[in-house]
């Protein structure tokens, strides 16, 4: 049985030198447009998880939210990018 680790979306996102205020303020400007911020959550690898955890949302309305778009087989879910931490 694998067990996944629970990765804090301010530590994940500081691996990138990305605050979880940038990242609030970049939800918040894009609040109309799902697709842009699903898209640059896929590419950064950011989780259901870390986006409820960066905006304060249960997972639930967060993984709603996405399911308004079309994100082409696309998931967020249990996806996440392996940073090397040493830098």
């Amino acid at each position: 049985m694998s067990v996944k680790s629970f990765i804090p979306a301010e530590s994940y996102l500081n691996s990138f030198g990305i605050s979880v205020e940038q990242a609030q303020e970049f939800i918040d400007l894009n609040i109309e447009q799902p697709e842009i911020i699903f898209e640059v959550a896929f590419e950064y690898g950011v989780t259901i998880a870390m986006l409820s955890e960066i905006k304060g949302y249960p997972r639930d309305i967060v993984r709603e939210y996405f399911n308004t778009i079309d994100t082409d087989g696309k998931s967020l879910d249990g996806r996440s990018i392996l940073v090397n931490s040493d830098r």
